[in-house]
């Protein structure tokens, strides 16, 4: 089944390649869905 819930540990790609996200997940979700809409 699906996983319902993810409490992902980015801790690791932090320190290998200095990721740092800059958007929260939800304004993702919304720029994504902007675009989808805007292009598809």
């Amino acid at each position: 089944g699906d996983i319902k819930h993810s409490n992902a540990d980015i801790s690791k790609a932090k320190e290998m390649f200095g990721y740092d996200p800059s958007w929260s997940f939800e304004r993702g979700i919304e720029a994504a869905i902007e675009w989808y809409c805007t292009n598809i």
